[in-house]
């Protein structure tokens, strides 16, 4: 278990040394006033009217709730963590330049290579070592090829690498409203 696992989210107010600054469960008015609003909203067929027990600046934190949820016998399987205020980082990792170019694209087709020659090894009676290396090979070399030629198009307009991801400014725990209360007062009371 992480030690974001094994820490516990306390109601607004009662955060204790060690427990997650971001988490705030939300008190039993406002999972009725949620449950009362979504009484006669059936968005979707299959899926359950939800309401919001938990808010996180982590998700890490988040995850430990419904980790905490389903270790103490909850069903989690309608359980959503829903990230807000979505935005794009990207990690720049380095120049670029044609010999990395060749090399990364190098790099990517010899891992391509290497899972078509295990396929071909398994089906052509040759020589297993020699099918495999041969397919390394010859994915590195047109990876590499590939490789150039990418970077070539993108010409000066993006001489760097680097690396995508989503992040979110805040995390809910949402839960079906007719089993809030048990999730809240699980929550709540912790390990």
């Amino acid at each position: 278990m992480t030690q974001a696992q094994n820490q516990t989210p306390q109601p607004h107010g009662r955060h204790s040394a060690g427990q997650p600054s971001g988490a705030q469960p939300l008190d039993r008015d406002h999972v009725q006033q949620a449950q009362a609003a979504n009484t006669g909203d059936a968005c979707f067929a299959a899926t359950p009217p939800m309401t919001t027990i938990a808010e996180f600046s982590d998700y890490s934190d988040a995850q430990a709730a419904v980790d905490l949820l389903s270790d103490s016998g909850f069903e989690v399987g309608a359980t959503r963590i829903v990230g807000h205020d979505l935005k794009s980082v990207e990690i720049v990792r380095g120049r670029m330049n044609y010999g990395k170019a060749a090399l990364f694209g190098a790099g990517s087709g010899a891992w391509f290579g290497l899972l078509i020659g295990l396929l071909m090894a398994i089906f052509v009676p040759i020589g297993f070592l020699g099918t495999v290396l041969g397919a390394v090979v010859f994915g590195a070399v047109w990876g590499a090829i590939f490789g150039l030629i990418a970077f070539a198009a993108q010409g000066q307009d993006r001489n760097f690498h680097s690396q995508s991801t989503i992040k979110a400014s805040s995390y809910t725990v949402e839960v079906p409203f007719d089993r809030a209360r048990a999730a809240l007062d699980i929550l709540n009371k912790g390990r």
